[in-house]
Formats: structure tokens, C-alpha cells, sequence
């Protein structure tokens, strides 16, 4: 079985995202949490891992777009 929490999130992955949460603690995509572990045998998964992925919060000025609707 194998943990995935604390590692760097990147496409690709072998696994499946159930959530993604604003976090302050992380710089980058970064899996907060593991649900469901990945299981291998014999080098193939025969369980997906389920992963929780904390991204960065937005600043307090935040994005572009943010900015430019509440501007209208």
C-alpha cells in the first residue's frame, strides 16, 4: 500500500482527485490527504489511490478575471 499525502500533485498520476481545498500551508498542488491508499501487486495497481489535493489560496486582491467582474 502506499501513502501519497504530502507529495507534489502533477497530471498524470495514478490515482483519483475527490476534492481540491484551498490551503495556506502549500506553495503548489499538493496531496493533502489520502482516502483510499494505492494497493500494487506484482508491479500492476489493483487499487487506485483517493487523494484529497490542497492547492495554494488565492491572494486577498485576487485573480484577474475576480478583479474585472467586481470592478463592472
Amino acid at each position: 500500500m502506499h501513502d501519497h499525502d504530502g507529495q507534489p500533485y502533477v497530471l498524470g498520476l495514478e490515482l483519483t482527485v475527490l476534492a481540491e481545498e484551498e490551503n495556506s500551508a502549500v506553495t503548489r498542488p499538493t496531496i493533502t490527504q489520502t482516502v483510499r491508499p494505492t494497493v500494487r501487486r506484482d508491479g500492476r495497481v489493483i487499487q487506485r489511490a483517493e487523494v484529497v489535493v490542497g492547492v495554494p489560496t488565492t491572494t486577498s486582491t485576487g485573480t484577474h478575471e475576480e478583479r474585472e467582474h467586481t470592478d463592472a
